[in-house]
């Protein structure tokens, strides 16, 4: 398929759809053997694939016949000349070849002849698929029943290949050498042909100017009809170039059998695409909307700067001339068509600056170029806002934007001018003077910046405000501003010298309350502090009387310069003396004391430390004085002697544990136990030997004694024996640890015995030689016999059910005999006896080491139950009824499921089910009771599933085809126009009504059941006609004639003129005949030019009605001559 770009812009695209071929036997009817005119009996394998083409014998005994007389079975072959005949359970075998093999997965549909001789037995024909031609293969298909006597039945089946196997293979499904059966007629249904001859197509649907090629198969030479559109009349490979769908039929001899096919081939027009606009021109960064029309579906290409692909509307950004196409189509055929987006390129601005940098109130003139007109913003600081050059006179840094224009096409570009701010700078202060060692702050302002210098004594050069601290006087210079834009301003910081200051204090050392005089001098004034203990906070001379040691500060100044010092008054303190330590001790004892408050001492004893150890036999008086430099003071103390007691502890000093005695101290006023008891006596209970000791005190004199308290050791005394026992029963009790034993029942020794009727405790007292004692207990826990209690849900049951018997008044529980019990333990059981029974169960309470047990029975009736007897079909066809009988009972019937019931209740129903389903009947006995049972299942065979195909419309005249489908074996069709059938007993035939008509096709399956379907066929008496707008007469061999194309369409004439009204060409053809004639672009032998022309065609419709078209046409092929 060549491309080409017509002068309105318009390409044609043609696609053709490609179909696989179709499986089909080549020999399945038996016809392309060499067996002459006379049967072939009994033939060994190799005999018979002598004479059998692609169709292989490998029976384990060899014994097939290749038929063609009437001699067996009631007439010769069911489909022309030959059949075949074989012997059962594979003594006989054949497999025939495809001619391809199955795809695995997919399903196929088979159809075959059989039939047997009355005088032989047969059985079911067995199909299975092979991937080699000598193996059995996978079975797929086994017929329902055995060929009948003389008369061909035709089977047909459906099945997934299990494998992609190319060989069908035949044989009977039992029997043996004596078992014959025929065959004849093998069809793959799926293929698609019908009347014996197999077709398969590369395509069965193509668009205009297309081809397909068709491949015959199952004859030795053939026929087609109509021929004109086809490359051979009787070739078994032909390929068709309809302008229009056509039906093509084959006629296949294979010796003295007529085989007939046919197939239809489909023909498409391509949709006709317009494109607008076909030729814009935009300018860079633009774009432009491109509307295709014509189609369904759209794609366009290159996808360069396009907004989408697909759909009618796109929207084109292109950078560069760029010739997009579209492809659209309605279907499988596509047609296309152009449109050129050209560029035409913005202008390139460019600005010159004269200067690009003023000061404020200066200009600048700015020149552009590139363009044809210029427009400039903002417009409110130029000269104009228009022209090539113009002056800007900006306030402040500005940026100019000029936009050039050359056409419709723009561009701009940016120029700055930049404006610096001459500054107006003012500083204070201007003049300033300060003292040595100070600073002050200098603030600029009246622009954004400053520099500052010199940078001696400055605290920074930059910024509005410093601090300058100068040693000498100094006049500092401030600058601000840009390049040429700057200005400056002068401060001048002049320094004066401060005064040097003298103090004098006389004396410098005082007593507390004492004065002294400070004298100062180097200054014209001064000023004291701290004031309050000055006679006068200024002057030269002033009186100090401080309370304490005390700086002074002098500040002296001289004009506005001052400095300070200062002078130490010191002030010792007159002490007060204070003496700590304790005054009063026990003879032979001694006491510390100690002085405080000044910083050296002396005492009346004539130590000179601050503490004194004393130790007086008697109460005594001390006296110390403290020296703090020239000052001192005096304290006196009195130290008061006391005598000490002895003290000592009576009471029991020997106990058993637990027991208690009082402890009793004397020989003192007060008392402190080392139980923090502080009383004279106390009463202790100590767990172990324990000492305890008492502090006796006479004032603060003290003395202690001690005394141990002996503890004896307790028996342990343990008793054991049985903790639970049952009612009535005897236990031993036992008991150790001691020397001598009472028991709380007033038993006494060791060992006793105990009968105790309900739960007891015996305690037991032991004593050991020493004396003590202790105790012991055993409770004993007396449990009772449980009472049994038997209980069942029903005392008489029907056979065959169950009731429940439930126990009670115990913990666990054995049921004796347990043969017909669900279980032989447990409270509650299920009893299921077959005849009366009585039932034994034994309790018992566990508790602890007591078990107690006792027993009780219960006895339960078996009643038998109906018999009940069940009568019915047991298969319908779905949609059918089964009439149910019951009988056997004496009572009632009820029926189940019973939604597919006329009634649930009797012994007659009607059942509908819509699948396979069991009924169950119940009945009851005499007396109602026991109720019997017996089931029914009603097999519901499905109807077979017929499609007759959807509802078609052909044109008058032609051919139809019914394409039934159906899982049934015998079909009929069936019409109120009977005549129209091509073959009444064909699941796909052919139809040519003249009129609407509807067909019925009725199946029957191989249960017999029957189901139907109706298609209906619409006569169209329409026409269409279609001519191409272009065509390339180049030698190519595509398009290289311009001639019509339709359907419904018989005689038609054709005239072709140029454009000044000259008749180039005139022809006359029929499309419906296939007689198709058109211009081949030249005149009088010579090559027309590259042109558009001009066509008229007259044509006669299928309803003979006469129709005038008339169009252009290009010619293309690069000629301009």
């Amino acid at each position: 398929m060549k491309l080409f770009r017509p002068f309105f812009k318009i390409l044609f695209i043609c696609l053709m759809t490609n179909a696989s071929f179709s499986q089909n036997f080549l020999n399945g009817s038996f016809e392309n053997n060499t067996c002459g005119v006379s049967d072939q009996i009994n033939l060994a394998n190799a005999g018979f694939n002598g004479f059998m083409a692609n169709t292989n014998a490998f029976g384990t005994t060899g014994n097939m016949d290749i038929i063609r007389s009437a001699t067996w079975g009631g007439g010769g072959a069911q489909h022309c000349t030959w059949y075949v005949a074989l012997t059962g359970s594979g003594t006989d075998a054949f497999a025939m070849t495809l001619n391809t093999p199955l795809i695995a997965g997919s399903t196929y549909t088979i159809s075959y002849y059989d039939r047997k001789d009355p005088g032989y037995p047969g059985f079911p024909v067995q199909i299975s698929l092979s991937t080699v031609n000598n193996a059995a293969g996978t079975v797929i298909y086994t017929a329902p029943v055995a060929p009948t006597n003389n008369t061909w039945v035709q089977r047909t089946f459906s099945f997934v290949a299990p494998n992609n196997g190319q060989y069908i293979v035949v044989t009977q499904n039992g029997g043996n050498t004596s078992s014959w059966v025929h065959v004849d007629n093998f069809v793959m249904n799926n293929n698609t042909s019908t009347g014996g001859l197999n077709i398969a197509a590369t395509a069965t649907t193509i668009c205009i100017g297309g081809s397909a090629t068709f491949t015959v198969s199952g004859a030795n030479s053939y026929t087609w009809n109509p021929a004109a559109t086809l490359s051979s009349a009787s070739a078994s490979i032909v390929t068709a170039t309809p302008p229009t769908t056509t039906i093509y039929s084959v006629t296949g001899s294979n010796g003295g059998c007529i085989l007939t096919g046919s197939i239809t081939l489909n023909v498409i027009p391509p949709s006709t695409i317009a494109v607008t606009p076909t030729l814009s021109t935009i300018c860079a960064g633009s774009s432009v909307t491109l509307t295709a029309t014509g189609a369904t579906t759209y794609s366009w290409f290159p996808a360069t700067a396009l907004s989408t692909t697909t759909g009618s509307v796109v929207v084109a950004s292109p950078t560069v001339n760029t010739t997009y196409t579209v492809i659209g189509g309605a279907g499988t055929c596509t047609s296309a068509a152009t449109a050129v987006v050209n560029m035409s390129p913005n202008p390139t601005i460019t600005v010159v600056r004269s200067p690009s940098l003023i000061c404020n109130g200066q200009s600048s003139t700015l020149t552009a170029s590139g363009a044809t007109n210029y427009t400039w913003t903002p417009a409110a600081t130029l000269s104009t806002a228009t022209g090539s050059q113009v002056v800007a006179t900006p306030l402040a840094t500005t940026n100019y934007t000029v936009i050039g224009a050359s056409g419709t096409c723009t561009g701009s570009t940016v120029a700055t001018i930049s404006v610096n701010i001459t500054p107006t700078i003012v500083v204070t202060p201007t003049l300033s003077t300060i003292c040595f060692g100070s600073s002050t702050t200098l603030t600029a302002s009246g622009a954004p910046t400053f520099t500052w210098g010199p940078a001696a004594g400055l605290s920074t050069t930059s910024g509005s405000i410093v601090s300058a601290s100068p040693t000498v006087t100094t006049t500092y210079s401030i600058t601000s501003g840009v390049g040429s834009c700057t200005s400056n301003v002068v401060s001048t910081v002049s320094v004066a010298p401060n005064p040097t200051l003298t103090i004098i204090a006389s004396p410098s050392l005082i007593c507390t309350g004492s004065s002294a005089t400070l004298t100062a001098n180097g200054a014209n004034n001064y000023t004291w502090s701290p004031a309050a203990s000055l006679s006068a906070s200024s002057g030269s001379a002033v009186v100090s009387t401080p309370a304490g040691t005390t700086i002074y500060t002098l500040i002296g100044s001289i004009g506005s310069c001052t400095t300070s010092a200062v002078s130490t008054v010191s002030v010792n303190t007159i002490p007060t003396v204070a003496v700590a330590g304790t005054f009063s001790l026990c003879v032979g004892n001694n006491v510390s004391l100690t002085a405080s408050g000044a910083p050296s001492y002396s005492w009346s004893t004539g130590a000179l430390t601050n503490t004194l150890n004393v130790s007086p036999a008697s109460t005594t008086i001390y006296t110390v004085t403290g020296i703090n430099s020239n000052c001192s003071s005096v304290n006196v103390v009195t130290v008061t002697a006391y005598p000490v007691p002895t003290v000592n502890i009576s009471g029991n000093f020997s106990l058993c544990l637990g027991q208690s005695t009082t402890l009793q101290a004397n020989g003192a006023t007060n008392y402190l136990w080392n139980t923090t008891a502080n009383t004279s006596t106390i009463f202790v209970s100590p767990l172990v030997t324990t000492s305890y000791t008492v502090v006796g005190a006479n004032g603060s004199c003290t003395n202690s004694a001690v005394q141990t308290v002996t503890l004896l050791a307790n028996p342990v005394v343990s008793a054991v024996g049985a903790t639970t026992i049952c009612a009535g029963q005897t236990t031993p009790l036992s008991a150790s640890g001691a020397n001598t034993y009472v028991w709380s029942n007033s038993a006494a020794g060791a060992n006793i015995t105990v009968s105790p009727f309900t739960t007891s405790v015996f305690n037991v007292i032991g004593t050991a030689v020493n004396g003590c004692t202790a105790s012991a207990g055993v409770q004993i826990d007396v449990q009772p016999i449980p009472s049994i209690g038997l209980s069942v849900a029903q005392p008489s049951i029907c056979f065959g059910t169950s009731t429940q018997l439930a126990a009670g008044g115990a913990q666990s529980y054995v049921w004796s005999p347990s043969s017909s019990l669900s279980s032989s333990t447990g409270n509650a059981v299920s009893a299921s006896p077959a005849t009366t029974q009585i039932y034994t169960v034994t309790g018992t309470t566990v508790n602890g080491p007591a078990s107690c047990s006792s027993s009780n029975t219960i006895a339960l009736t078996v009643i038998a139950n109906a018999t009940v007897n069940l009568y019915g079909p047991n298969s319908i066809c779905f949609g059918q009824s089964a009439d149910l009988n019951a009988g056997g009972a004496s009572n009632n019937y009820s029926w189940s499921p019973s939604n597919s019931l006329n009634v649930n209740l009797g012994d007659n129903v009607i059942a509908t089910p819509s699948i396979t389903t069991t009924y169950t009947v119940v009945g009851a006995s005499t007396g109602g009771l026991c109720k019997g049972y017996n089931t029914i299942t009603v097999v519901v065979n499905p109807l077979p599933l017929v499609n007759a195909g959807r509802d078609t419309t052909i044109f008058y005249g032609d051919y139809g085809i019914l394409y039934g489908s159906t899982t049934g074996t015998l079909y009929t069709w069936s019409s109120s126009n009977i005549a129209s059938l091509n073959c009444i007993n064909c699941p796909t035939t052919y139809i040519n009504p003249v009129l609407n008509t509807c067909y019925v096709l009725e199946v029957v399956n191989s249960f017999g059941c029957k189901n139907t379907d109706e298609v209906c066929v619409i006569i169209d008496k329409d026409f269409g006609v279609y001519l191409p707008n272009s065509f390339t007469p180049n030698g190519d061999g595509l398009n290289e004639v311009f001639f019509p194309r339709g359907y419904g369409v018989m005689d038609y004439e054709l005239y072709v003129f140029d454009r000044w009204g000259q008749k180039l060409y005139y022809g006359k053809g029929n499309i419906l005949k296939g007689e198709i004639v058109g211009w081949d672009g030249t005149f009088k032998g010579q090559t027309c030019k590259d042109d558009v022309y001009v066509y008229k065609m007259i044509y006669t419709n299928t309803a003979s009605k006469s129709v005038t078209k008339a169009g252009n046409v290009n010619l293309l092929q690069g000629n301009s001559h």
